[in-house]
């Protein structure tokens, strides 16, 4: 039931193998080598330590596989180091594969559906750097080596992902990157970060970039510019206490149903609070609009249903207030700061305020 070969050795209809281990010194492992019903027992793989390349589907469909390593003795589901490539669809379909993976920093390339339908892998420690695709039931995951983006999409939809350690070098937050990970409770930067908080060299957080992460709770750095549209939306455990004043830009139901923030202190760099940008957010007791924000949108603060005091260079009447702030019963004190300013965009002011 134990077979070691030469790489360049071919073999098939040993369905009772369950351990196989390649010698020599190869430096690739071709593709779909296992990939064959034969192979459907095999639960233990041994490579060389000198490869730096699996090829497509090389291992695909080895379903009872549990175990790879690179050497007899070497840490289960470690690459070595120097290791560049693995293969579109090479472990798809490894559903028992279950030690943690490694993935060192000189990894250049991992193709599509790679590690599609391995859903007992729950912890990665790999590259960021490069466009991949993780493991489905991933709960852990840690960056190797310096990136300055989180990808396009990276954790999407990981909906068991509870923690992540990324680098401390990150300057944007790419579209969706978290979009879904609605477990996710633990995110720091660096070895020594602080969870929850962002790093200082952050610039953008972009769209659905943290959209539905209802357990996590951030600080926002200062030096933070832009937070796109939907960025923030349904975070309903989120509750900012500093508002960066470097603040330049928010989108559209980029807090929409943050439904833990309290107060909302609007920097000056931002000029426009966007349609929706916080509606629903029913936490809200608190809102301060600096004297540069020129325009508040429709449905900006629609159904914060506990606001009750808001400091802005606005003036309404009621039918304008009620365009922004409709839903906003309990409002009982609006206090007018600076050259006071007519909102034909924004919306309730009445005399009972």
């Amino acid at each position: 039931q134990t077979c070691a070969l030469p790489i360049s050795h071919p073999f098939g209809g040993c369905s009772s193998l369950e351990k196989i281990e390649i010698v020599g010194a190869a430096t690739v492992i071709p593709g779909r080598l296992l990939c064959y019903d034969e192979f459907r027992n095999v639960r233990e793989i041994i490579l060389p330590r000198t490869v730096i390349e699996i090829g497509d589907q090389a291992f695909a469909s080895c379903t009872k596989m549990e175990k790879i390593r690179f050497g007899e003795g070497y840490e289960e589901g470690r690459f070595p180091e120097g290791f560049e490539k693995i293969g579109s669809s090479a472990f798809d379909g490894c559903s028992s594969l279950n030690c943690d993976l490694y993935l060192p920093e000189t990894v250049i390339s991992i193709g599509d559906h790679a590690f599609d339908g391995c859903t007992s892998i729950e912890r990665v420690k790999g590259p960021i750097g490069i466009s991949w695709s993780l493991p489905i039931n991933i709960e852990e995951f840690e960056t190797v080596g310096t990136a300055e983006a989180v990808p396009y999409g990276f954790f999407k939809n990981r909906a068991s992902l509870k923690k992540v350690v990324l680098p401390e070098t990150i300057v944007t937050i790419e579209n969706s990157a978290f979009y879904g990970c609605s477990c996710l409770n633990s995110i720091s930067f660096g070895d020594e970060g602080i969870n929850g908080r962002l790093p200082e060299t952050l610039k953008d957080i972009r769209k659905y970039a943290f959209y539905g992460c209802g357990k996590l709770d951030l600080e926002l750095p200062e030096g933070l510019e832009t937070i796109d549209e939907y960025a923030f939306e349904n975070c309903s455990n989120l509750d900012i206490q500093v508002w960066p004043q470097s603040l330049k830009s928010i989108g559209q139901f980029a807090f929409a149903g943050c439904t833990s923030l309290q107060k909302v202190d609007i920097p000056e760099g931002v000029q426009e609070i966007p349609w929706c940008g916080f509606q629903g957010c029913t936490g809200i007791k608190e809102l301060t609009v600096s004297e540069k924000v020129s325009k508040i949108e429709g449905f900006a603060f629609e159904n914060c249903s506990e606001l009750v005091r808001i400091v802005s260079p606005f003036v309404w009447d009621q039918r304008t207030f009620e365009g922004s702030f409709g839903g906003c019963s309990k409002v009982e004190e609006i206090e007018v700061i600076g050259d006071a300013k007519t909102d034909r965009k924004s919306t309730r002011l009445n005399s009972s305020h």
